[in-house]
């Protein structure tokens, strides 16, 4: 939206930063966000943030030119400046606490930054010479103290957004669903583009991304050639790689500290910058953090959250194992009746077949018992008859008036 000019100011002389909104850029929105910048930066007094010297219009030929003049900051970014100074860890956390201490001074005010990255962190390695001379501070904010040694400055506030009666100010550039900030170090709820969910710990996630890229080297998540939907889903609901699986080094308090400041519910992030850097302190003096590793049953549904289509799909499947296996097992219970009664018919059908069998066979013989006694008092008979016949043959030849008898 506009370029930054390094400058020199005649009254008082000294180099200044001169920010401007490009030609042809100066739309009714486009100006007011830039006196909003103005208007947040002017409550801002802190070591630790650039300040802004003066702000307004210069009537040139053509169009009124906006332009903020701010402290000139001669510094790398974090990351670059960490990298060339090969500062260690410990060094590194150092920087971070100091940025922190600015960024709690910023929030105790009402002023949410929305877009905390590196390249918004300049760190020079002294005291800026401009702050020194010129910078004003209130005598009762005991958290303002002069940087000694490698001293980072947070820089552009233009997307900020303020509490309280500034709301209606800053809502007029921030509609529902609209994104605002650099992609890649927003919180889950910022990406979800609701104004109304982004509170300071937003800026917190932030901060904890840029120590997860400022100790490892690389970032959380890897949204390059992602589309905006792909990545946001990535934010919300995908787990980064712990720091102790790049560097176990890393693996204890930084790792928990870093995954804290990096949480996706924002209720288990630190509920302040001043929270975060004390438990940065409280590590690099070897005392106990604050912050506590996740149970073993909250990472569980974590896991579970983030793969819930397949947790789903198995659950499924499980239950139909399980509907399945009870099914078999009560046909298989009833079949064995059925085969149990089967048998049971059939070993009585056996026993009445093999009775019948038997008084088949009794009957039989019985029958055949029967006839060879008929047989016999058939040959009797004949036998008699033949006899009694013989016998009166007989008779009849021995005496004429057989079987009249005598008279």
């Amino acid at each position: 939206m506009g370029t930054v000019y390094e400058a020199e100011q005649t009254r008082p002389k000294r180099i200044v930063a001169l920010k401007l909104i490009r030609q042809g850029a100066q739309s009714s929105g486009a100006l007011r966000r830039f006196e909003h910048e103005a208007h947040i930066l002017g409550r801002l007094q802190h070591p630790g943030i650039a300040q802004i010297y003066e702000a307004g219009f210069d009537e040139g030929p053509r169009e009124r030119q906006a332009y903020i003049a701010m402290e000139f900051v001669p510094g790398r970014t974090l990351i670059e400046y960490s990298n060339a100074n090969s500062l260690t860890p410990s060094q590194r956390l150092e920087l971070m606490i100091k940025v922190c201490d600015a960024l709690q001074h910023a929030h105790q005010r009402g002023v949410i930054h929305r877009d905390l990255k590196p390249g918004n962190i300049l760190v020079v390695g002294e005291e800026s010479e401009s702050t020194s001379n010129h910078g004003s501070r209130s005598s009762h904010d005991h958290s303002v103290s002069r940087l000694h040694g490698p001293a980072p400055k947070i820089l552009d506030f233009g997307v900020a957004r303020t509490h309280g009666d500034e709301q209606a100010l800053t809502t007029m550039h921030t509609v529902s669903g609209q994104i605002v900030g650099t992609l890649a170090y927003m919180s889950p709820e910022q990406v979800g583009g609701d104004p109304g969910d982004i509170d300071i710990r937003s800026d917190i996630y932030a901060i904890g991304v840029i120590l997860y890229q400022l100790l490892s080297g690389r970032m959380p998540y890897d949204l390059r050639a992602k589309s905006i939907p792909e990545a946001a889903m990535m934010i919300r609901d995908h787990e980064a790689p712990t720091l102790s699986s790049i560097d176990t080094n890393y693996r204890g308090d930084i790792e928990t500290i870093v995954a804290k400041a990096m949480q996706k519910d924002r209720e288990r992030r630190y509920q302040s910058a001043a929270e975060l850097a004390e438990d940065i302190r409280r590590h690099l003096a070897g005392e106990p953090i604050g912050a506590k590793r996740d149970s073993a049953l909250y990472v569980l549904k974590k896991q579970l959250r983030r793969y819930r289509l397949l947790v789903a799909g198995v659950a499924v499947v499980a239950m139909i194992v399980v509907i399945s296996s009870v099914w078999l097992s009560i046909m298989y219970q009833r079949q064995g009746h059925l085969l149990k009664e089967a048998e049971l018919q059939y070993r009585r059908a056996l026993d009445a077949s093999k009775l019948a069998a038997q008084r088949l066979v009794e009957s039989n013989l019985l029958r055949d018992k029967e006839q060879r006694a008929r047989n016999r008092a058939e040959k009797s008979a004949i036998r008699a008859e033949s006899i009694n016949s013989f016998l009166q043959d007989m008779m009849a030849s021995a005496d004429p008036a057989w079987p009249a008898g005598p008279s």
